[in-house]
């Protein structure tokens, strides 16, 4: 670690951002930034690397050691999840824009720990001491904010896993679950790039194993999937891990709603998530503001209204109307979304 850089930096300025670890070495890298770093950036995802400011590396155990002694007293961090595609960013940009609210979107250390879950659940090469050390350490990195702001950590979607790892670390966590229905998650994949769409086998993959694999698929099998299937394994899994991590105690600390319900009430559903996380009423001079907020794209600063999205999903699901009555009958092979269905009905929700 540069001598110039202290643990007791590290660990207490949101300057200094967790980004990366290595094993079995166990370090962690950090990646010096701003404060318009966190804001501007649409994720801080691996491309973090390439921005600009100077990169840190220290051993965990000081680290750990250090956060464990430290009693400056910081707001617990509450969570987006989601099953991706669904409008988390734009939820995550809500939040962004209240004045005492600090979000972090996708910081990429989570994909980083998910990813390793995966792999020393097939390897055990972190114990379970070291284990709990890498992911406390992680979590307390991660609540740092700027002066009293409360802090907001949107998690990858790959990042699903790891709940357990998020939630255990405060009581006082607070969380919510955007998602999207079956048919909804299909017209988001069509839109998408090829480069994404490429992507979804291999995630499919990935998912149906966090989930302990399909009974009648293999994951070769389900490697090979055309696009549209391999969404579907995506969505049905994806709420087969949820239902897995999310257990009765953490529930009590989460809300559910579908990108539609937010999306027909922005500021009800930003209201309400704002009493659930203890940050009080959403005062009526920044409901007004959402709606600057809702009337462009997520990722970009183009015009992009609910209204606009509903017709092109509209469009969308007219011209490839055959194709995804093919992938929806296909699915009735293997999944039963009744299921998923009726676990939703039962989870608590924003509305």
């Amino acid at each position: 670690m540069d001598s110039k850089i202290t643990i007791d930096k590290l660990i207490s300025s949101p300057d200094f951002l967790v980004y990366d670890l290595e094993t079995p070495s166990m370090k962690l890298l950090f990646k010096e930034v701003t404060e318009l770093t966190y804001s501007d950036s649409t994720f801080l995802d691996e491309r973090i690397i390439h921005a600009s400011g100077n990169n840190y590396i220290s051993e965990i155990m000081p680290l750990f050691n250090a956060l464990q002694k430290n009693d400056v007293p910081r707001a617990s961090p509450c969570f987006i999840f989601h099953t991706s595609f669904c409008c988390s960013t734009l939820l995550a940009r809500c939040f962004d824009f209240l004045p005492d609210v600090f979000v972090a979107k996708e910081p990429w250390i989570l994909r980083r720990l998910a990813d390793l879950k995966r792999r020393n659940n097939m390897t055990n090469e972190l114990n379970d001491k070291d284990w709990k050390i890498l992911s406390y350490t992680i979590y307390h990195l991660l609540r740092k904010s700027y002066g009293e702001q409360r802090i907001v950590i949107k998690p990858t979607n790959l990042a699903n896993n790891i709940v357990d790892e998020l939630m255990s670390q405060s009581i006082n966590s607070r969380a919510v679950m955007i998602y999207s229905s079956l048919n909804d998650f299909l017209i988001s994949n069509i839109k998408k790039t090829s480069e994404t769409q490429s992507k979804m086998p291999l995630l499919a993959k990935i998912f149906t194993r966090d989930t302990g694999g399909h009974p009648n698929l293999t994951l070769e099998e389900i490697e090979k999937l055309p696009l549209l299937q391999a969404c579907i394994v995506i969505w049905y899994s994806q709420f087969k891990l949820i239902e897995q991590q999310w257990s009765k105690q953490y529930l009590q600390r989460c809300l559910f709603i579908n990108a539609e319900e937010f999306l027909a009430r922005p500021q009800d559903a930003i209201s309400n998530l704002c009493k659930f996380f203890n940050y009080g009423d959403l005062p009526s001079d920044q409901r007004n503001r959402l709606d600057s907020i809702m009337g462009k794209h997520s990722k970009s600063s183009s015009s992009y209204t609910a209204k606009e999205k509903k017709q092109e999903d509209q469009e969308l699901a007219r011209k490839n109307k055959h194709e995804i009555n093919e992938a929806l009958q296909w699915s009735k092979m293997y999944f039963d979304v009744s299921q998923i269905e009726d676990y939703l009905a039962k989870v608590p929700r924003v509305f």
